[in-house]
């Protein structure tokens, strides 16, 4: 029997430019995950002025940037069309970082530090999520070594106490899957706004990535949410 992730790159490597709108599929299906994620703030969950837990943080993180993955893909796909270069015996087998990056020089786009940065630390949330070790943590806010800057920034769910959610739990934040979907949004408006006026016909999809906002509340706007549905933030008991 063949081995199917061979296989798979051989029919990719191997077929002829393909248009692809899958990446939308899973755009709207990780909004739809943000605004339930948004709306069980309503619900009896830990709540602050600007974050809240959630269930469904983790799910649409991960589906989001699983949607970025597959839309650098597509665009890798096409890479032949009007005489360009196959890129895709390159490129098929880079991590999601390097092959965007590539991408993006390839059509003449240098990547800020800033948005390289922010999206090989989504990376890293992501392995987290869909490669799940349950382990003890002990770096600086109870998170992986490697995510102390995002916990500096705030956007993992926290008691602000001397005890605090195991790693996991924090995981279940609004803020940071709503970090997540911004991340992904500035790295695909980056290089669609920025590259080369021939690559502009493969960037019709990346505005999907934009969708998010119509349906979801920026974390710092959470307050104006709060008294619109009148929900009171959560109150801790005084520590002994």
């Amino acid at each position: 029997m063949a081995n199917p992730r061979r296989q798979r790159k051989e029919e990719f490597l191997g077929s002829e430019a393909m248009p692809s709108s899958f990446s939308v599929q899973l755009i709207l299906s990780a909004n739809a995950l943000l605004a339930i994620a948004l709306h069980e703030r309503r619900q009896g969950v830990v709540k602050t002025a600007t974050n809240h837990f959630t269930h469904h943080a983790a799910g649409a993180l991960a589906l989001i940037l699983t949607a970025f993955d597959a839309w650098v893909t597509q665009t890798l796909a096409l890479s032949t069309w009007h005489g360009g270069e196959d890129l895709k015996e390159g490129l098929a087998d880079l991590p999601l970082c390097a092959r965007y990056q590539r991408l993006a020089e390839v059509s003449g786009v240098t990547v800020p530090e800033e948005v390289r940065g922010d999206l090989a630390l989504l990376v890293e949330v992501r392995h987290e999520i869909i490669h799940h070790l349950p382990r003890p943590v002990s770096s600086e806010g109870n998170v992986p070594a490697c995510l102390v800057e995002l916990h500096r920034r705030e956007l993992f769910i926290a008691t602000g106490r001397s005890y605090d959610y195991p790693f996991p739990d924090k995981l279940g934040s609004y803020k940071l899957a709503y970090w997540a979907f911004r991340t992904v949004a500035a790295a695909a408006s980056t290089w669609t706004d920025g590259a080369r006026r021939e690559w502009e016909w493969q960037f019709g999809m990346a505005r999907n990535f934009l969708l998010y906002v119509q349906e979801s509340c920026p974390p710092e706007v959470l307050p104006t949410f709060d008294t619109r549905y009148g929900i009171q933030l959560t109150v801790w008991e005084d520590e002994p």
